[in-house]
């Protein structure tokens, strides 16, 4: 049954705030009652000196406490709100393109970026180009990159818009291309890719536009074929949009794609945040945005992060950060 996520603003943790109205108030023990203005008076001078010293003293147990309030106040702040150096990096600096659509930074340090004009490797010095070279097999298939991940073996798996999916050996420098084939039902479902996520088991989860959702197991393909895919025969299983709803992927364009912890699937379709159990293979799905279906808007949104309590974080070009509880 679809739900309406509630949408939750973000708002900064505040300290309290603490207010001094300038006067105080003491109280002795009883039986121990200080003496009265007057009495206090006709004491004289002796009695005077001896209250000067009480105020002098609690003014300064007062200064010592409220020094130590206000730099344990900035030392909080300062944890709270670490400081970042920001770095801007463009053609100027050896990029292949100021359009940046997906980054990833590898187990060895490197940062690989995908543009809308190639895929960089940055060392943190200068930036490594890779471009598709048209009737080339050993390049990249094309120059729009979507998404890239990581497996456990080593390879980099790059989603492209318009070529398919590549798997990249950093060793050997060679890319190995999965296209679709309208002949073949376990190829790709879509040459248009737009977000891959990855399971600790070696599953990739794939986004496509226009052809669904696909999963391939990057560990068995690694173990059995090597460098042959010809080995492998058993490839892509895909998810195209079901009617009605309620019984699978709700569109066939996928924006955004993560996994968590318990193993669930989290995705952007248009519209739609779904969530995907596969063990189970059962659906739940929840309405973005007051239920607009506007393709445009779904085609920014991303999901950056979940956590343990079910709470996912998306976030627009448009309207910036927003939480979108499934609660």
């Amino acid at each position: 049954q679809s739900m309406r996520s509630s949408m939750q603003d973000l708002s900064p943790i505040t300290l309290p705030d603490y207010m001094w109205d300038g006067s105080l108030t003491f109280a002795s023990k009883k039986g121990h009652e200080l003496e009265s203005r007057d009495s206090m008076a006709g004491n004289g001078s002796r009695c005077l000196c001896f209250v000067r010293r009480v105020i002098t003293s609690i003014s300064l147990a007062l200064m010592v406490l409220l020094s130590w309030f206000c730099s344990d106040t900035k030392a909080v702040h300062a944890q709270s709100t670490p400081q970042f150096r920001v770095t801007r990096y463009t053609t100027n600096d050896g990029m292949s393109h100021n359009y940046v659509y997906c980054a990833l930074q590898d187990s060895k340090g490197y940062m690989w970026i995908g543009t809308r004009d190639g895929l960089n490797r940055f060392d943190g010095y200068t930036f490594t180009r890779y471009h598709h070279v048209p009737f080339e097999e050993n390049c990249l298939a094309h120059n729009i990159v979507m998404a890239i991940v990581e497996d456990r073996d080593g390879y980099l798996w790059i989603g492209t818009n318009g070529g398919g999916l590549d798997r990249f050996d950093r060793k050997t420098g060679s890319f190995m291309h999965f296209r679709h084939d309208p002949r073949d039902l376990n190829s790709i479902s879509s040459n248009y890719i737009i977000s891959l996520c990855l399971s600790p088991e070696g599953i990739m989860w794939i986004g496509t536009n226009g052809g669904g959702m696909n999963r391939f197991d990057t560990r068995a393909f690694n173990r059995e074929c090597g460098d042959d895919r010809s080995r492998f025969r058993s490839l892509f299983r895909r998810w195209p949009a079901q009617t009605p709803l309620r019984s699978g992927l709700p569109s066939d364009i996928i924006h955004s794609l993560t996994i968590d912890h318990s193993g669930y699937l989290w995705m952007i379709t248009n519209g739609r945040f779904s969530r995907y159990h596969p063990p189970t293979d059962s659906w739940m799905h929840y309405l973005l945005l007051g239920g607009e279906q506007t393709s445009d808007r779904d085609s920014t949104m991303r999901i950056i992060n979940h956590s343990g309590a079910g709470r996912q974080q998306i976030i627009t070009r448009a309207s910036g950060e927003v939480i979108a509880s499934t609660r």
